[in-house]
């Protein structure tokens, strides 16, 4: 036997209660029934140091040595105690105690054979000392460690189960957190690629039209005019583009508004920020669709910083179509389009993709040079 058969289960609060109580109530019929000044000692003594035995040598219990020592000090106690009992079997109940420790302690062909050394030496004490009489405790004894048996095996399983699901737990707040911080930092990944290719680029050109300016200023005022005037649109630029990258970093909250509310609030916002009108229509309920709403509504963010970016367009429709067991969300508007077998990867349709295959959704991408950008986002529940 090695130290990965221990695999000890504490009892509950209430079990050391009861064990405790019992010992009180046992001290006190022996002081009452009990002849002999010097046996009501001895009992005392005896069921005073299996009391403390319990608490203090059960809880200590580390390696399958320790639980043999114990359980071995434990049954010549409760040996002591039925000598001095003599025709009186009611230390047995003790025994039942110990097989439930036993249990709880190795739960495996140990704890059986504890359980089994404890019903022999509680029936051949009654046998001994009650003779044929005791013949009534053999069967009586049976069905109850069976019982002991079986109760204390259903206590350390549902012990396990509960352990076992605390850790279950704990690992999955661990990887939500790691989720999160993968999302954190992907976030922050496409935010610096968006200050590069947009905001950086703005800025340098900036510099260079000022630079250019300064040099031109004495010599050639109408020209440097020109290039300030260039480097003003610039700046108005940047200064467009940091408003949409910071309206982005403002948490994307439901609430209790729901998606359709949700969605609403943010394309008003972003119609202001970015001066292009949005239309958002909605039909049902995103009730029963909790999963995807968070989902839904990056991609509605998302799919309108796009606009906002690359289209140049006037005008947006958010349609957003939600029933029982799906929904779908279509972005359209009307700029300039572009080539959907060749976009790049900068535009975000990646991101969207991966979210909503994530959940089992799908992204549909419909755009031709000169027609405006139509994205379809559908999600289903799948049953079964």
């Amino acid at each position: 036997m090695n130290t990965a058969s221990i695999i000890q289960q504490r009892p509950s609060r209430l079990f050391d209660l009861a064990v405790y109580l019992m010992l009180a109530v046992l001290t006190t019929v022996s002081l009452l029934v009990f002849p002999g000044a010097l046996i009501r000692v001895m009992v005392v003594a005896l069921c005073t140091s299996f009391g403390l035995i319990y608490r203090f040598g059960y809880y200590a219990i580390r390696t399958p040595r320790h639980a043999a020592i114990y359980f071995s000090i434990q049954t010549l106690v409760l040996l002591g105690l039925i000598m001095l009992a003599r025709t009186s079997d009611v230390f047995g109940l003790l025994f039942f105690t110990l097989g439930i420790q036993a249990v709880l302690t190795w739960g495996s062909r140990t704890a059986i054979a504890w359980v089994v050394l404890f019903y022999l030496i509680d029936t051949g004490g009654a046998l001994v000392y009650r003779g044929s009489e005791g013949i009534v405790n053999v069967l009586f004894n049976a069905a109850v460690f069976v019982l002991t048996f079986v109760f204390a095996n259903s206590l350390r399983q549902t012990e396990l189960a509960r352990d076992q699901n605390q850790q279950l737990l704990e690992e999955l707040r661990a990887a939500q957190r790691q989720v999160q911080d993968l999302a954190v930092a992907e976030e922050r990944n496409r935010l610096a690629r968006e200050l590069h290719d947009s905001v950086k680029q703005q800025v340098f050109a900036t510099i260079m039209q000022l630079g250019a300016a300064r040099i031109l200023l004495e010599r050639d005022p109408n020209a440097a005019r020109l290039h300030l005037i260039e480097a003003e649109q610039l700046a108005q630029q940047s200064g467009a583009e940091l408003s949409l990258l910071i309206h982005e970093l403002r948490p994307v909250a439901l609430g209790d508004k729901g998606l359709i509310a949700a969605i609403q609030s943010y394309a008003a916002d972003w119609s202001r920020q970015s001066k292009i009108s949005a239309d958002v229509r909605a039909h049902g309920d995103s009730a029963q669709l909790p999963v995807a709403e968070h989902t839904l509504l990056r991609v509605t963010q998302e799919a309108l910083a796009n606009v906002a970016r690359h289209s140049h367009a006037t005008a947006v429709t958010i349609d957003l179509d939600l029933v029982a067991d799906s929904a779908t969300l279509t972005i359209a508007d009307n700029g300039r389009g572009f080539d959907a077998s060749t976009a790049s990867r900068g535009v975000g349709l990646d991101s969207m993709r991966e979210r909503l295959e994530a959940l089992g959704g799908r992204l549909r991408v419909e755009s031709n040079p000169g027609s405006g950008t139509t994205i379809e986002a559908r999600y289903e529940v799948t049953h079964g």
